[in-house]
Formats: structure tokens, sequence, C-alpha cells
């Protein structure tokens, strides 16, 4: 078992306290802590009740690192730490949080401590994952569009962000480092893959993905990164993004591709019909703005590149334990997970007549693997919309 550092309460207390005060100017008393994360959480979240000098109170999140290596001040922190990116990512959202943004809203915190305070959005909120794996198709379907439109909205109010984000990062934990290498980490998906699977690949066509990741133009965001269905929060009908552990400057249909992809990250991974999928697409494309500018074919084209890249990223992570046993992760098996991905990435790469070269070697992984895996099927759509199997169907199920 993983072990943590020690977070003791009362400096949880002064820090999360002194935070407040820094920022509101008023004296603070925090009340009414409760501890709402599991033992087994990489941090620690606590809710809280913050009273200030003036009588006005607040409800307010607090989350901790448990991390035993926690230091701000390493190389590479912000590659390092979860909570320095989130911390990086509510804090460049601030701006627009505080006029309505339906973002987690940052509150302050304490760097050294590994310390940051949002505003709480209440305690009976609801998650995607309800609907989703519920049986109202009509309601996860109306709940997909909101987290599209939620999308959408933080990719185009964030566009061209990198400048602003690094502002952040080198005002409060100068020790970023090197940004990524796109093809270096590609090429080692695939080497990884390939040693397993076998397979010849164009190298120009990895190059093409790469250059959509490194120079992602008029596509740069801030990307959230882990868009599962228990970081979407709902109240009052409305959708709120959180935990943005995995936020950062990059492409925005990093996290689009979860609509086609079955939320690739999380332990709640389903597949979504092709006419919702597509419904949601038309949404978050109309919340991002862009719709006048891009065409149908240039958005398939430019999500086509994007699911491969994923793809590449989340079959070699997960590939060599797969080929020894299958195990499962949240609600679907480590095997249903790489099929589906394989195969939702071929799918587009198809529908958009790009990256043939890699199409046709994913489609013989594919083949290979299906022969390996006899009683393996592809991931499941989620329980809501388990009746689009027939509506779904093609051969490739």
């Amino acid at each position: 078992m993983e072990s943590w550092r020690d977070v003791k309460k009362d400096d949880v207390v002064a820090a999360t306290e002194s935070a407040l005060a820094r920022t509101s100017g008023l004296a603070v008393n925090l009340s009414c802590l409760e501890t709402i994360s599991g033992d087994r959480r990489r941090h620690h979240i606590i809710r809280a009740t913050a009273t200030f000098a003036d009588g006005s109170a607040e409800r307010i999140i607090i989350k901790v690192t448990r991390s035993k290596d926690y230091d701000p001040k390493v190389d590479n922190a912000l590659q390092k730490f979860g909570l320095l990116r989130e911390w990086t990512s509510t804090a460049l959202l601030k701006p627009w949080a505080d006029t309505g943004m339906r973002v987690s809203q940052f509150l302050g915190g304490d760097v050294d401590l590994g310390l940051m305070i949002t505003r709480d959005l209440g305690a009976d909120v609801t998650s995607l994952v309800g609907p989703l794996m519920g049986d109202k198709p009509s309601e996860a379907h109306e709940a997909i569009l909101a987290y599209a439109r939620a999308l959408g909205d933080l990719h185009a109010r964030t566009a061209g962000c990198e400048d602003s984000y690094n502002d952040i990062v080198r005002a409060t934990f100068p020790h970023n480092g090197a940004k990524t290498d796109h093809l270096a980490a590609l090429t080692r998906s695939m080497d990884t893959v390939q040693r397993a699977l076998g397979g010849t690949f164009d190298k120009a066509e990895l190059l093409a993905i790469a250059e959509k990741l490194n120079r992602s133009g008029r596509w740069q965001t801030l990307v959230h990164g882990d868009l599962c269905p228990d970081n979407v929060l709902f109240r009052d009908g409305h959708a709120f993004l959180i935990d943005f552990e995995s936020g950062q400057p990059g492409h925005a249909l990093l996290d689009a591709a979860y609509l086609r992809m079955g939320f690739p990250t999380c332990w709640c991974a389903g597949r979504l019909p092709m006419d919702v999928a597509k419904d949601a697409e038309t949404a978050y494309l109309s919340a991002l703005r862009m719709s006048d500018d891009i065409d149908d074919t240039g958005y398939r084209r430019e999500l086509a590149h994007i699911c491969a890249a994923h793809m590449l990223k989340r079959t070699a992570g997960l590939l060599e334990e797969a080929l020894v046993a299958d195990q499962d992760w949240g609600i679907a098996s480590i095997r249903e997970r790489i099929l589906w991905w394989l195969t939702s990435s071929s799918l587009i790469m198809e529908d958009a007549k790009v990256l043939p070269g890699l199409q046709a070697l994913v489609d013989s992984w594919i083949v290979d693997l299906k022969c390996r895996w006899v009683s393996s099927t592809m991931l499941g759509y989620y329980p809501a919309f388990e009746t689009a199997r027939l509506r779904d169907a093609s051969p490739r199920d």
C-alpha cells in the first residue's frame, strides 16, 4: 500500500484561514470541517465553512496533497504534482469563474503546504455519472449536451492562453521545466505497441500527428485533460467542470475526443451512440464559437489526428499487462477499452480519409487482438444508451 505524508488538521486550518485573509483582506474563522475523500485518495478533500470578519460566510472546498515527496521548488514541479497544475489552471480561470463561468472557482491557497481552496458547489450536486449509468436515454442525452456546451465555453474563453498560463507559473512556482516533445512521446508509444503487435508505420504520418499537437494554432486552449463523468457536476441544470489536475495549454480536441473514444482516462468509461456523439460535437462547436469557421470535413480531419494520438498513448500504457491477463478498471476491463480505442480511432480515420497507413496498421492490430482475446468484447455503451446497440451495429462490433 502506498504511504502518504502526514498532514495535521491544525496546519490545514491555519493555512486556509491565512490564505483567505490575504485574498479577502478580512480575518477568517474556519468551522464545520468535514473530510469527504477516502483514505486511498492522493489528496485530502475537506468541506468547510469560512466566516469572515464582516459576518459573511462561505462554503469552501480545501484540497491538500498527500504526496510524500511534494516539493513545489523541485525541477519540473508542475509536471510532477497535479495540485500545482490544478492551481495554475483554476487561477487562470478565476476572472471568468468570478463572473459566472461554470468551472472550479479558485479562492487561494498555500503553495508550500500544497493546499488550494475553491468555492463549494454544494453537497447536493450530482455528476454526469448518474444520467449515464441510469435508464433514461433522453436525460443522459441532455446531460451530454450540457457537458459539451460547458467544454466548448471553457475552450472558447481560454483560446491562446499559453502566455497567460506561463505568467502564472513563473509568478507562483517557476520550476516548470521543458515542454512536452510530442513526436518523441508518440514514437515511444508506437514502438511499444509495434513491438507487441508488429507491423510497420509511416513516420510521416506520426510527424503529422505531432505537428497537430505542437502547433495547435486556433485550437490551442486550456485542456482539462481528465474530463471524466465524475469531474462534471450539475447544479440547477447547468454543467460545472471541476478537478483540473491534468490541466495545461494544448489542443482543444484532446478533451473533445472523449466523446468518440469512450472517456479513456475514466473509471466510468463507456460508449456513446454515434448520433449522441455527433449532437454533442455540434453543441461543442457552437459553444466554441468556431462553427462558422470550420466545416465538417475540417473538424473530422483534425479530430482523427487527435484520436490517433490518444489511441497510441492509452494503448501503449496498458497493452503489456493486457497481453498477459485482463483486469477490471472501473466498470470496464482493460482489454475492452483497448479494443474500443483502436476501433474508434480507425473509424474516425476512415471517415475523415486521413492517416491511411496508420489506419491499416490499427486494423491489423484489431484482428490480431480479437484472435488472442476471443472472449473479450469492445467497450460497451453506457447503461442509459444500451438500446443503441442495434442502431449503431456494424461489422466492427
